[in-house]
C-alpha cells in the first residue's frame, strides 16, 4: 500500500506529540523501572513502526521515479519524430502555396494567348490541348495532395502517439506526397517552356500578319 507523505509525517508527528505529553505525564508521576521500561518499549514499537512506513514510502518513491525516467526515455525520441514531421510537412505546405502561385501564373498567361489567337474559327493546336490536360492533371493531383494532407493531419490528432509504427507510416505518406510535388515541379516548368514557345510563335504570325496587311 502506498502511504502520501502528509499521512507518513502526520502520524510521526502525533507519534511524537503523544512522546512529549507521556513524557511530561512520566514528570508528575513516580514511576517503577518496570513502568519506564514498558514506555520504553511502546515507544521503540512506535519508532519501528515508523521506521518501516518510511522505507515503504522510500520503495514507492524509487519506483515512481524510474517509471518517470523510463517515460521520458520513451518520450524523448518520440518528441524528435513529432519535430521532424512537423518540419517535413510545413516543407510541404510551402511547396504547396508555390506550384498554386505558379498555377495562378500559367493560368494567366493562358488566357493571355486565348485573347492574342490571330483567328477564332482556328481548331486548338496540339501543343495548346496537350497544356490545358497538363493543367487539368496538375490541378488533380495538388487535389489529391491536399487531401491526402487532410487525412493525414486527422489521423495524426486521433493516433496514440506512443506507438512508433504510426510516425514512420506518416514520414513515409509525406515522403511520397512530396514526391508528387516535385513531379508537379518539373511539369509545370515544361509547361512554362511551351508557353514561351506559344509566345513566340504567336509572335511570329501577329507580325507576319501585320507585315501582309
Amino acid at each position: 500500500m502506498y502511504l502520501s507523505r502528509e499521512r507518513t509525517t502526520g502520524f510521526a508527528l502525533l507519534v511524537w506529540i503523544f512522546s512529549v505529553l507521556t513524557v511530561s505525564k512520566i514528570a508528575d508521576q513516580n514511576l517503577t523501572f518496570a513502568q519506564l521500561e514498558s514506555l520504553i518499549s511502546q515507544w521503540a514499537v512506535d519508532t519501528d513502526e515508523c521506521s518501516k512506513q518510511f522505507e515503504l514510502q522510500n520503495d514507492e518513491m524509487n519506483k515512481l521515479l524510474l517509471d518517470c525516467c523510463n517515460c521520458y526515455e520513451c518520450v524523448v525520441p518520440i518528441d524528435k519524430k513529432v519535430q521532424n514531421l512537423q518540419r517535413l510537412q510545413n516543407q510541404i505546405e510551402a511547396t504547396i502555396l508555390f506550384i498554386y502561385h505558379r498555377l495562378i501564373d500559367i493560368e494567366n498567361k493562358i488566357v493571355l494567348l486565348e485573347k492574342c489567337s490571330c483567328s477564332p474559327n482556328v481548331p486548338k493546336d496540339v501543343n495548346r490541348k496537350q497544356i490545358y490536360d497538363n493543367v487539368e492533371e496538375i490541378n488533380n493531383i495538388l487535389l489529391n495532395v491536399q487531401q491526402t494532407l487532410f487525412l493525414l493531419e486527422l489521423n495524426y490528432c486521433v493516433r496514440d502517439i506512443g506507438l512508433h509504427h504510426h510516425f514512420e507510416e506518416l514520414a513515409s505518406l509525406l515522403c511520397c506526397q512530396l514526391q508528387q510535388l516535385e513531379t508537379i515541379d518539373a511539369k509545370i516548368q515544361e509547361l512554362q517552356n511551351k508557353l514561351v514557345w506559344c509566345n513566340r510563335c504567336n509572335s511570329r504570325i501577329c507580325s507576319l500578319r501585320s507585315h501582309r496587311h
